[in-house]
């Protein structure tokens, strides 16, 4: 079963667009504040950068600016190659990332209704 974790207040708001998306495909999948280390489930994970014990199986989706001046710590590269799917926002991300031998997919946040700011709607 895919499982979102939604681990962090930066991410929750990317968390709660997938969680909007894969309901109208009907893609059959659960929101979760946190993941086990042994189980069979794939867990979708916006903080893999925080360098942090990650699930069996998991998707990365990277939101980090991967083209500055800060010196990346090389476990973090080792924790994309482990997982089995990796995302990205940024097409300049993933030119970066070809560089480790990770090949990544672009999937830039676009709009969800999740998104909107509700006060302008109010009368």
């Amino acid at each position: 079963m895919l499982k979102l974790v939604n681990n962090s207040i930066f991410f929750k708001i990317v968390i709660n667009a997938l969680h909007e998306s894969l309901d109208e495909l009907n893609i059959y999948h659960d929101v979760v504040e946190n993941y086990s280390l042994d189980d069979d489930h794939v867990y979708l994970i916006c903080t893999t950068h925080e360098n942090r014990s990650l699930p069996k199986r998991y998707i990365s989706y990277n939101f980090e600016q991967l083209t500055t001046n800060k010196v990346w710590n090389p476990s973090f590269f080792e924790q994309l190659r482990k997982a089995e799917l990796v995302f990205d926002y940024s097409l300049e991300n993933i030119k970066e990332l070809e560089k480790y031998n990770i090949k990544a997919h672009f999937l830039p946040l676009g709009y969800s209704k999740t998104m909107e700011n509700n006060i302008c709607n109010k009368k």
